[in-house]
């Protein structure tokens, strides 16, 4: 008898959302940041649609969460 079996069954790793709006959810975040703002929503769809292309180059103002979006697409490339 392994003792360490049912830690082992236990290591399997969850299966993360493929949607990166949806990934967001599963994140832990600060207070007041519980949920995407409307541009962010936008470039996560638009970049969603389009992930099997290379080089994709997202234009975002200064405040609107470029480093949010950044870290989603990055996680979602590591799924």
């Amino acid at each position: 008898m392994n003792i360490f079996e049912k830690k082992l069954q236990e290591s399997a790793e969850p299966e993360l959302p493929i949607d990166p709006i949806e990934l967001y959810q599963t994140c832990a975040y600060k207070d007041g940041y519980g949920y995407l703002r409307g541009i962010q929503e936008e470039v996560l769809k638009n970049w969603h649609q389009s992930r099997s292309q290379r080089d994709i180059i997202c234009k975002m103002n200064t405040g609107s969460g470029k480093t949010l979006t950044g870290l989603l697409n990055a996680l979602f490339q590591t799924c």
